[in-house]
């Protein structure tokens, strides 16, 4: 069961607060946004035509390797499409933590898939908020837990 009202969203996702039916434990529910597999591949092939007409077209361009990097970027979104990426680096940085300086939410693995990351959730404040405390408080962020970073929103989450 999960709110059809996200409580987050980004270019590639967004995420939804759900609560699984086993246990009624909040979850939060990241969902990959419909069609946006085809319309990265559709603008990477864009890209791609563009940085190779460029490299033909221009000497002076050549030494910047404009097809190779196009390329990279092609590698590199195609990996941010599969969530099961990251759920995979979400236990990898759980199986690291030994202190209870960063906190990594638990994943459930059986529930989600390459389009889909269900997680344990929890509330947070996004990093922009803390610029706003006063000076005192933000001596004590090195207290705080990091909750996670969201690459495609480019944010770090904190709880206390």
């Amino acid at each position: 069961m999960f709110n059809s009202k996200p409580v987050a969203a980004a270019s590639l996702s967004q995420v939804h607060k759900g609560r699984l039916r086993s246990s009624d434990e909040k979850v939060a529910i990241k969902i990959q946004r419909p069609g946006i597999e085809q319309n990265i591949l559709s603008d990477l092939d864009i890209l791609e035509s563009i940085s190779v007409f460029l490299d033909h077209q221009f000497e002076e361009l050549r030494c910047y390797e404009l097809p190779e990097i196009a390329e990279t970027v092609r590698k590199t979104l195609l990996l941010e499409l599969d969530f099961t990426r990251e759920l995979n680096n979400m236990n990898i940085a759980h199986s690291y933590i030994e202190n209870g300086d960063v906190y990594v939410p638990k994943v459930y693995k059986d529930l989600s898939s390459k389009k889909l990351l269900v997680m344990e959730y929890f509330d947070g404040l996004i990093f922009k908020e803390i610029t706003a405390f006063p000076s005192i408080e933000k001596k004590s962020c090195k207290e705080w837990s990091i909750y996670s970073y969201e690459a495609d929103t480019r944010r770090w989450i904190f709880s206390c």
